[in-house]
């Protein structure tokens, strides 16, 4: 059922009277150009040091721009469109502001956003982005969609995967994201290894219960 209307490709949305460009902040230069904002005439000692100075205030800054904007951050519909089509991949949240089951969602997956910085994560509110809702014909919430390439390749539709309850773990989501290809296990996740089979039998026997209602329905 979560993977009901996949492969949709956000590639070839074509909305010519529309630019979807994400804002970045342009205040820092690159490196190279750091010594041209140093005079030439005070000591060498000196200007070395606030030329250190300099390089680590840039790459604070560059690091934290980047954890704020892979760090489930709430996108418009045009940052939607950009995020998932230039990125390889991307895990989006479709939520409604007044449903619990949504907060729960943002819960566990802003701990993995924080965790797993180089794969991008976001939340679309599904009150303004109409468009996008239609399109991907998202009836259910929440609703966690991943992309590859902007292409649709899964969806999480509801509590499903998680018999349905509410208090669910973390990591029951982040294995179900590793066993689909979106994350990779981190290696000192190790200890976790238990978890890990019982949520891979948990999968099985869900697998081989459906079987057996479509064997009988036949």
């Amino acid at each position: 059922m979560e993977n009901a209307d996949v492969n949709t490709d956000l590639n070839v949305i074509n909305r010519s009277d529309e630019k979807y460009q994400i804002n970045q902040d342009t205040y820092l230069v690159d490196e190279e150009n750091i010594f041209d904002n140093i005079e030439d005439d005070i000591p060498s000692h000196i200007r070395e040091a606030r030329i250190n100075e300099l390089i680590m205030k840039n790459r604070e800054y560059q690091m934290k721009q980047k954890t704020d904007l892979n760090c489930y951050k709430e996108l418009t519909e045009d940052e939607f469109l950009k995020l998932t089509t230039k990125r390889k991949k991307c895990i989006i949240h479709f939520f409604h502001e007044d449903f619990t089951r949504c907060d729960i969602m943002h819960k566990h997956l802003k701990i993995l956003a924080e965790k797993y910085n180089e794969i991008d994560f976001g939340k679309v509110n599904v009150q303004k982005a109409k468009f996008f809702v239609n399109k991907l014909k998202i009836q259910v919430l929440p609703a966690v969609l991943c992309f590859v390439d902007g292409i649709l390749k899964h969806k999480i539709i509801g509590f499903d995967i998680f018999d349905g309850v509410d208090n669910f773990q973390t990591q029951a989501l982040e294995n179900h994201f590793i066993k689909i290809g979106m994350i990779k296990a981190k290696e000192n996740d190790s200890d976790n290894e238990e978890e890990n089979k019982k949520y891979f039998k948990r999968t099985i026997r869900s697998s081989k219960l459906d079987n057996d209602n479509d064997d009988d329905s036949d």
